[in-house]
């Protein structure tokens, strides 16, 4: 080894230049393809650092030839990092690649001690621009730092005439008895080797100050609390200067009025002015005003059709109003009823009403029930016979639905027929479609022939959810994942409600196929769509609609721009008032993998793919199949993920934070990191 040191340091002593870096700077060293370090000799600083990355496909070491430093040792590696913290010169190699006949791969690192530089100095006390009454005394004071060793004295001067000497670790001064006049204040420090600075001279003022007699005014107020006395100019904490002229302004509180001035001001002048040649006492007194009170009497009309509330509450004795007390009284109609208007010693129909107490008032709020209105729905298959529409939920028994009900319908083609649009006021192709009611509507589920597929060309991989966006249901939602044959045949397995079976399966030329779970009651059909990326379909129990949603699976090379770790945060929504998080790793082959913690402590791992359209299913199933959480996540410029999840939680009496449990969305957003 010494041998190998020796040759080593030897090999790099005529390639030495010494060019330093900035102290503390970081280095690249790179482990080329041609199993060389490049540079092969680096000049760095103490406390710089190097780090060595490997450009090529073979691993290397950074291993010392007896150096007091470690560098990064013997094992094979990609990249590595060290500082260095004395001076020298450091020889390196890889071991498999300094046997012959490679011998090529060996390093050095030449370290130099920063060189010196003067200490820094300023003068922190007095501030430039200071000035000073005569005889000014005062301290001196400075900061002074070295950046390699310490400061051993600092010496003061007074217009270029030295003070003195200071010493650490309080670098001042006492200066005494300065004179009238201009002056400069500079100072020198020195460190441990002798190099200086100068620190920026301060000027300062000394002047001869003149002293003006001054006085305190007193002011009080009586009785205690029955008003104020603004005093103008404000009255310095000194007090005011010789012959100031002060105006005295008394305002009183409520219920009292201001009378007159006592002390040394008199009379019922208001404001007053007060010359200070001498110290001065002033008392502003006030009397109380008797005012009358009203009385006000509410009520409401019927006695459950709402509430009042009045502002601002009553100021006079038992329950009344001072006279004159402008007043607001607002009427809040109970549930299912509507505010009509005031009655009483008012009459309006404002709400709310402004009232002035200038006599006894009784105001009546009157009330009246409001009967929600209800509408109906009517839906028509176009052409006849060419299809179903599901509804969701049902209308009560007289075929209506309360206002702003919102409906879901789910359209569901015959054989040789594939859904076309939704015919309203507007157009929609969304299946199923969420409606609101707020009027009679007719609506028509369009359908068209459907055209003969070429089921070869939908052969792949199919990655989905079944979702209830309308209601969010654990039973009825989950994964859906199948291999589609050339042939048109499907197979592959299913979760709904946390369990799990194999669904298989057969389209027909017109790209439909039935759906049936066997395990459990909900059953419907898939349709291919014909952009080929995807299958879409729904499920139904006659009373629960989950929909179905299939994307082709991303081919295996075709992910690298989506590749990378992201960091996820789950949203706050109703019960759930703090966030979660996730991590999500892609591969470059289109793989992913997510874990993650949720706001009330459960944990969750998932691994599935990437989508055709550069989505992900997120779908976990939790607190041992009671529960889960669904949904899609969409890649958005930046690489930035945002989208929504169904949280569902069962009821739980042990959980203290959620003890019935909760069905919920919540958003999803993050970004790679």
């Amino acid at each position: 080894m010494k041998k190998r040191a020796s040759f080593l340091l030897s090999m790099f002593a005529a390639a030495v230049v010494f060019a330093w870096p900035a102290n503390g700077a970081t280095h690249i060293v790179t482990m080329t393809s041609q199993n060389k370090f490049s540079p092969a000799v680096t000049n760095i600083l103490v406390g710089d650092t190097i780090v060595w990355t490997n450009a090529g496909f073979v691993q290397h070491t950074v291993t010392p030839t007896n150096n007091p430093e470690a560098f990064c040792g013997t094992a094979l590696l990609n990249s590595c990092q060290w500082t260095f913290t004395q001076p020298g010169a450091f020889a390196y190699y890889c071991i498999p690649h300094f046997r012959p006949p490679f011998q090529t791969m060996t390093g050095l690192v030449v370290v130099a001690s920063p060189p010196n530089t003067p200490p820094t100095i300023a003068i922190t006390n007095p501030q430039s621009g200071a000035s000073f009454a005569a005889p000014a005394s005062f301290q001196i004071s400075a900061s002074a730092n070295d950046a390699e060793g310490p400061v051993t004295n600092v010496e003061f001067l007074v217009n270029g005439v030295s003070l003195g000497m200071a010493q650490p670790p309080t670098f001042s001064v006492s200066i005494q008895d300065l004179a009238v006049g201009n002056y400069t204040l500079t100072a020198i420090a020195k460190d441990n080797v002798g190099a200086t600075n100068v620190a920026p001279p301060v000027s300062i003022t000394v002047t001869q100050v003149i002293i003006v007699p001054k006085y305190l005014l007193t002011i009080s107020v009586s009785p205690e609390n029955t008003g104020t006395v603004a005093a103008e100019p404000t009255q310095p904490e000194s007090g005011y200067e010789s012959n100031a002229v002060v105006t005295l302004t008394a305002a009183a509180t409520a219920g009292f009025a201001f009378q007159n001035w006592s002390g040394d001001a008199t009379g019922a002048e208001n404001p007053i002015a007060v010359t200070m040649n001498g110290y001065r006492n002033v008392t502003a007194n006030f009397a109380p005003i008797i005012f009358p009170t009203r009385t006000l009497t509410l009520g409401t009309h019927p006695v459950n059709g709402g509430s009042i509330h009045v502002a601002p509450a009553p100021n006079g004795a038992n329950g009344t109003y001072t006279n004159g007390t402008v007043i607001t009284v607002t009427a809040n109609p109970a549930f299912a009823f509507g505010f009509i208007n005031w009655s009483g010693a008012v009459s309006a129909s404002t709400n709310p009403l402004v009232l002035k107490m200038d006599a006894d008032m009784t105001a009546i709020a009157n009330f009246v029930p409001i009967i929600p209105p209800r509408y109906q729905l009517t839906v028509i298959v176009s052409p006849t016979h060419s299809g179903r529409v599901l509804v969701t939920p049902d209308p009560n028994f007289e075929g209506t639905y309360a206002s702003n009900t919102t409906v879901a319908l789910a359209a569901f083609p015959e054989h040789g027929f594939r859904f076309a649009q939704w015919i309203r006021s507007a157009t929609s192709t969304n299946n199923p479609l969420l409606l609101a009611l707020n009027a009679n509507t007719v609506i028509i589920a369009e359908f068209e022939d459907a055209p003969s597929l070429d089921l070869a060309t939908f052969a792949g991989r199919y990655n989905g959810l079944a979702l209830n966006d309308a209601r969010p249901d654990h039973a009825a939602s989950g994964t859906l994942n199948i291999r589609l044959s050339k042939t048109g045949a499907y197979r592959g397995t299913a979760v709904l409600g946390g369990m799990k079976q194999i669904v298989a399966g057969q389209f027909d030329r017109f790209g439909y196929a039935p759906f049936v779970m066997r395990r459990g009651t909900l059953s419907g059909s898939l349709q291919l769509e014909s952009d080929h990326s995807r299958i879409t379909g729904v499920l139904t129990d006659g009373d629960k609609s989950p929909v179905l949603l299939l994307y082709r699976a991303l081919a295996l090379t075709n992910s690298t721009e989506l590749a990378g770790t992201y960091a996820l945060t789950f949203g706050t929504n109703g019960p759930v008032a703090t966030e979660g998080s996730a991590t999500m790793s892609i591969s470059t082959r289109g793989l992913v993998r997510i874990r993650g913690t949720l706001a009330d402590g459960a944990r969750f791992s998932q691994r599935t793919r990437v989508n055709s359209d550069a989505r992900v299913p997120l779908a976990a199933v939790l607190y041992g199949n009671s529960g889960s959480l669904l949904g899609w996540l969409d890649f958005t410029t930046n690489a930035f993920v945002e989208g929504a999840a169904q949280w569902t939680r069962p009821v739980d009496s042990r959980s203290r934070d959620f003890p019935v449990g909760f069905a919920i969305q919540v958003p999803v957003n993050g970004g790679r990191q």
